[in-house]
């Protein structure tokens, strides 16, 4: 058991220490969440950490009524006086549908907002800093919680208009220059669920890409997949979680 332990622990060193290496991209797949909200009240909470770029992240999603629900998630990577710095935060309301106590669909509209440090793609070393705005649609639909796991398996689409404000250092060159990149995105996302009717753990596996118009001055630093692991909680609602696990 301790060898498997240690051999787990080298793996997730090592995929961390790959991550800090290629860190410092002002866009990637954030992995917020799918939250498949199942009713009114049912409320959500889940907090990871990513790999392929190394950071911490934190997502709430309630239903309002039967069939509407709110998000809100972040993800925060530390930096040194600004350098390495990222911060994104995003907001949603949406539609959510339970059917038959066995799959979820939901669709999200929201915003969100990303500020970036002065990071750098390892491959252009070109640094950029500044902000950036999303506008965005989500639509997932997952499959919930069945014996003897408690598993849930969800797949969601994140897409809309990317808008930013950077300020782009070229290397080798003191000289700074400001753009606007504009564009659409698309976020695929997988995520698994599995452990009991309330606690689980997660992981999530994410693509990104941002499709710059052409009149676009300088290319965004970007990555696109990331995947992680956390924990999720869900409590809240009107009906007992152990009385919906169906048993086929």
């Amino acid at each position: 058991m301790s060898n498997k332990i240690n051999k787990y622990c080298l793996i997730l060193f090592s995929t961390v220490g790959l991550g800090s290496l290629i860190t410092c991209c002002t866009y990637y797949p954030r992995l917020t969440g799918i939250p498949l909200i199942r009713e009114k009240g049912d409320t959500r909470i889940e907090g990871g950490v990513t790999f392929v770029l190394p950071n911490a992240q934190v997502a709430v999603a309630h239903g309002i009524t039967e069939n509407i629900a709110s998000t809100v998630s972040a993800s925060y990577v530390p930096g040194i006086n600004d350098e390495g710095m990222q911060l994104y935060v995003d907001a949603a309301v949406g539609y959510f549908k339970n059917l038959q106590n066995r799959y979820v669909f939901e669709q999200y509209f929201g915003f969100a907002y990303g500020y970036d440090g002065s990071t750098a793609h390892f491959l252009t070393s070109n640094y950029q800093r500044g902000n950036y705005q999303i506008y965005f649609s989500q639509i997932n639909f997952g499959f919930i919680e069945k014996k003897p796991s408690n598993l849930e398996l969800g797949i969601g689409i994140k897409f809309g208009y990317f808008h930013s404000n950077m300020v782009n250092i070229l290397e080798g060159h003191p000289t700074l220059y400001k753009s606007n990149i504009n564009g659409i995105f698309a976020e695929p996302t997988l995520i698994t669920r599995k452990g009991g009717g309330r606690w689980k753990f997660k992981s999530t596996l994410g693509f990104g890409r941002v499709f710059p118009f052409k009149n676009n001055k300088m290319e965004l630093n970007s990555i696109p997949v990331n995947f992680g692991f956390g924990a999720s909680y869900s409590f809240g609602g009107s009906k007992s979680y152990s009385n919906n696990i169906k048993i086929n």
